[in-house]
């Protein structure tokens, strides 16, 4: 049997977009979201991405345009042409990684205003990146992605995962091919608990009462999906009093709430309520936020309980594995600290690596190098697909 280890980046659920539903990756998201301007969260953040001033491409047309935003949803929604006026200005602008313009956001500002909407950025980001998925929800093209789980889930091997993204993708597509992934064990840490449906909307300052559930007990899971940067089914209390760090809100250490369909199926949480209160059994009711850790170094410095039990599976897995997968992931460089790991975790073998498979889109050598050597694998032996993750299933 052997053990096999699959490392996911961005790359991979961009290979799952549909035209007209573009998935972002760390250089084209502001692009990306430039096409879902029809969501108030994503208009208002990319409209104070503007007048933070983080941009090292400075743009006189966007940041009026940002304005008049602003003062618009002041008093109702945003005029059409607004939006398409700020679709175009920000389908024009050079690229610039997000993780570059998160980080600059705890640099000083030049002025009071600037300062005040770069400190709201992390949080922003999180609200953001929820309501895109939200949007593209289950619209992409499973049947690369499906495929090779399929493909790979024959036989008796053991499959652990370990994607750096936040969306639910790979999370579905597992949920449907592995017969031996649950949720309740799945991720890697224990989870109880569900909602069968999200707030609605508070109204004349009262919300509904949402009580969350007790999961079914199942057998332990076999195949494991680590998501060392959080994900957008984590819901996780607040830190009560309520308190902010480089990532946004501060959370407590759990319990971990699940979002599911009525039929048990994996779905994003779609509440944009400020303060989203549900209710589980036994417990006082507390307000839960999406967990996950935005692309700031400073910010994937905060761990709680259950993510220590991830990082200690990922250390398992490492040591452990017999091939490796690396799909879609860039290595960048706010994932110092999981290289670092890796490299680390691979010191500590008993063992080479038997394979490494590295998937991924017009890389360059130096980028195989790299990982290569993270892995402590000869170069000659990587087995290198550039062609992107698609071309890869469809190889011989």
């Amino acid at each position: 049997m052997a053990r096999k280890l699959y490392l996911v980046g961005a790359g991979l659920s961009k290979s799952l977009e549909k035209a007209g539903k573009p998935i972002p990756l760390m250089f084209d998201f502001v692009s990306a979201m430039a096409d879902h301007l029809d969501s108030q969260v994503i208009l208002a953040s990319l409209a104070a991405l503007e007048l933070a001033d983080l941009y090292e491409w400075k743009s006189a047309e966007a940041k009026g345009i940002a304005e008049r935003i602003f003062e618009s949803l002041r008093n109702g929604p945003c005029p059409d042409n607004l939006r398409a006026q700020f679709r175009r200005v920000l389908k024009d602008r050079p690229w610039e990684s997000i993780e570059d313009l998160l980080e600059r956001s705890f640099m000083p500002q030049p002025t009071q205003g600037a300062r005040w909407y770069a400190s709201q950025q992390p949080q922003r980001f999180r609200y953001a990146i929820n309501q895109l998925f939200c949007s593209i929800g289950w619209d992409v093209n499973w049947y690369p992605l499906e495929r090779f789980l399929r493909r790979q889930f024959r036989g008796d091997d053991s499959h652990t995962f370990v994607s750096f993204n936040y969306d639910l993708l790979l999370d579905r597509a597992i949920q449907k091919c592995a017969s031996d992934w649950n949720v309740q064990s799945g991720y890697g840490f224990g989870i109880e608990y569900f909602l069968d449906r999200d707030p609605p909307p508070v109204k004349d300052g009262f919300g509904e009462r949402v009580e969350g559930k007790k999961l079914p007990g199942e057998s332990p899971a076999k195949v494991f999906l680590l998501k060392p940067h959080g994900s957008l089914n984590w819901l996780v209390p607040q830190r009560i009093p309520v308190a902010h760090g480089p990532g946004g809100t501060l959370f407590d250490d759990g319990p971990v709430t699940v979002p599911l369909s009525p039929s048990g199926e994996l779905r994003y949480f779609g509440s944009i309520e400020p303060f989203k209160s549900i209710w589980l059994p036994e417990k006082l009711p507390s307000s839960v936020e999406i967990y996950i850790i935005p692309p700031v170094a400073a910010a994937k410095s905060q761990s709680s309980c259950f993510s220590k039990e991830v990082r200690r599976r990922e250390e398992e897995a490492f040591a452990d594995a017999d091939e490796v997968y690396v799909i879609g992931w860039s290595l960048p460089e706010t994932d110092r600290d999981q290289e670092s790991l890796i490299r680390c975790s691979v010191r500590n073998r008993q063992r080479p690596i038997g394979s490494l498979t590295v998937v991924n889109c017009g890389a360059r050598p130096a980028y195989f190098r790299r990982v290569a050597d993270m892995f402590g694998v000869s170069e000659s032996s990587v087995k290198i697909f550039n062609a992107g993750f698609n071309a890869f299933v469809e190889s011989p």
